[in-house]
């Protein structure tokens, strides 16, 4: 899989981002989970592609603050509700949960082997 630098060069491309079993697609704002498609609002397909390049790591507010709002600093509620919203729309079957919050530093989007 050809990881992109930027979520500009991904929209150019017009690229689908494939990880475990999640298809997106940034170009319509569409994600694929459980063979359903699911559509985003902007700011939602923006935080997933930071998380789906970030696999498995915790992720502070700060570093998601900077990535999804550049250089337009939000507050921490306004993190909150976007992975609030993010994870209504993905995180709807309890054991195949995604996103954990890591109290005191962030959030962990967690992708587990297809196998087990």
């Amino acid at each position: 899989m050809y990881i992109f630098r930027d979520e500009d060069e991904i929209k150019k491309r017009g690229a689908e981002i494939c990880l475990a079993d999640l298809r997106l697609d940034p170009v319509t704002r569409t994600l694929w989970r459980n063979n359903k498609a699911i559509s985003l609002a902007s700011k939602e397909c923006s935080l997933l592609i930071f998380f789906m390049h970030h696999p498995n790591q915790t992720l502070s507010q700060i570093m998601i603050s900077a990535h999804v709002w550049g250089a337009v600093k939000s507050s921490e509620d306004t993190v909150n509700f976007y992975v609030n919203s993010l994870r209504k729309k993905i995180d709807t079957i309890p054991d195949e949960k995604l996103i954990y919050t890591v109290r005191g530093v962030g959030y962990l989007f967690q992708i587990r082997e297809m196998n087990q």
